[in-house]
């Protein structure tokens, strides 16, 4: 069962109540974060990393391909891997993890793996408010942070195992694999999307960014082409100035995704036009 004796550190002065939240990263970034000690946001805009403090408790969720029965290929599923406690906040302009690109760094302390991977569907059956809402457990993971109960945080925990250093299902993690598509391919795919999307919601002016890349990622699986929402997720980011569309932000952090301008800075925007 999880140890949570390990988050004795009080709360950060001041912010007096702890706070908990799931931290979602790629997997290929979980042996250096060990070795580190330390987590961070991969996007140097990002605003919820800003948001953590000393004596905040994280959980690492992240992709991994798991083996299927009856000599099956490995899919790629969502797991809960690791828990940690912010030990310190620093603000840094050089990576300390390999994927940290925002100034600020999270120090843990107590950084602990459960022994299994915690997989999403079976997390789906402990009844949390994470997933209140959700048509799919995935929609509530398209997200780097995000805060969560207390009591979720506890439910996610209690029934594992934790073990200091990575466990052996992390040690040989393939790099997530490029997209099959051409860019080409990828915009028409795109533009095919938003059409879709047009026919079937012919009174709303915009979409969230997220649920479109959803429902291209549905569309491509329906097609029995594969899809995944990470991959197509860094291809738009890529890929967003070419297509065409009109994207727009929002003050809510948690619609906020990363797309990349024609010079290739970074901005945070939230909504894709269907006009």
């Amino acid at each position: 069962m999880g140890d949570l004796t390990l988050f004795d550190q009080p709360p950060s002065a001041d912010r007096p109540e702890r706070r908990y939240w799931v931290h979602r990263l790629e997997a290929t970034a979980l042996q250096p974060v060990a070795l580190r000690k330390s987590i961070g946001s991969r996007s140097k805009r990002a605003r919820l990393v800003r948001e953590l403090r000393p004596g905040d408790a994280v959980v690492l969720a992240t992709g991994l391909l798991v083996p299927q029965e009856r000599g099956l290929p490995p899919t790629r599923r969502i797991a809960f891997v690791a828990i940690g406690q912010v030990e310190e906040v620093e603000e840094h302009p050089h990576p300390i993890a390999g994927y940290d690109q925002h100034r600020t760094k999270l120090r843990l302390r107590g950084l602990r793996f459960f022994d299994k991977p915690f997989l999403l569907e079976d997390a789906g059956q402990l009844g949390l408010q994470l997933f209140a809402g959700k048509k799919k457990l995935s929609d509530a993971m398209d997200f780097e942070y995000r805060a969560v109960s207390e009591d979720d945080f506890r439910r996610l925990v209690h029934s594992q195992t934790l073990v200091e250093g990575v466990p052996q299902y992390l040690t040989h993690v393939e790099p997530r694999r490029k997209s099959p598509f051409t860019d080409q391919q990828l915009l028409e795919i795109f533009r095919l999307t938003r059409d879709m999307l047009r026919v079937a919601m012919p009174r709303r002016p915009q979409v969230e960014i997220k649920a479109f890349l959803r429902a291209a990622a549905g569309f491509i699986e329906g097609a029995g082409l594969g899809g995944h929402y990470d991959s197509l997720y860094q291809d738009y980011r890529r890929l967003a100035c070419q297509t065409g569309f009109r994207h727009s932000p929002s003050r809510e952090p948690d619609l906020q995704v990363e797309l990349l301008e024609p010079n290739g800075s970074p901005r945070q925007l939230a909504y894709v036009s269907l006009r």
